[in-house]
């Protein structure tokens, strides 16, 4: 369940000092800031796609604060994804910067490619790809909404990918759920 930074915002001002959560029919459990940030940090912590020791959890009436750096996308969507599945946490800031100083846009348009091609499920598509101060922007003609997903998912998943600009058109369109 995603929650907005509005209800985050909306929570700083109204919050109680602690969380409760429902432990069961007529229990309840005192949930403290404390106890929400430690649990975030040592799941961060077992997680290998997130460089946890560039993070830093800050938890305050039960609103989470992430920040720092990741080396991209989808270890800052994975670290948001921890931080929001732990019990106690009404709301979740996202201040996580995609940081890779030692890669520059030609290294990372070639990676982008290469993983285009060396992934069994993108290699046959016929993408353009352009990067300019880290922003990868993808362009052309894909089967189907999926495969424009996942081809989007394989950009973000290379290191110093700050962000992917979807130019990308779906033969089929996206399903109705």
């Amino acid at each position: 369940m995603k929650k907005h930074i509005f209800l985050a915002a909306c929570a700083l001002v109204s919050a109680p000092l602690a969380v409760y959560a429902d432990t069961g029919p007529g229990l309840s459990n005192q949930i403290t800031d404390r106890q929400i940030t430690s649990a975030i940090e040592k799941d961060m912590q077992t997680d290998s796609a997130i460089s946890a020791h560039l993070v830093e959890v800050d938890t305050k009436s039960g609103v989470v604060t992430i920040s720092g750096y990741v080396g991209n996308l989808l270890e800052k969507d994975r670290a948001l994804e921890i931080a929001e599945s732990n019990r106690g946490v009404r709301a979740v800031i996202n201040k996580l910067q995609v940081r890779s100083l030692y890669r520059g846009d030609q290294e990372i348009l070639n990676d982008v490619k290469m993983a285009l091609v060396e992934d069994p499920a993108t290699d046959g598509y016929e993408i353009a790809v352009s990067v300019y101060g880290g922003v990868v922007k993808l362009t052309g003609t894909v089967d189907s909404w999926a495969k424009k997903q996942l081809s989007m998912e394989v950009a973000r998943g290379v290191r110093g990918v700050k962000d992917v600009k979807d130019n990308l058109t779906a033969a089929s369109p996206q399903p109705v759920v």
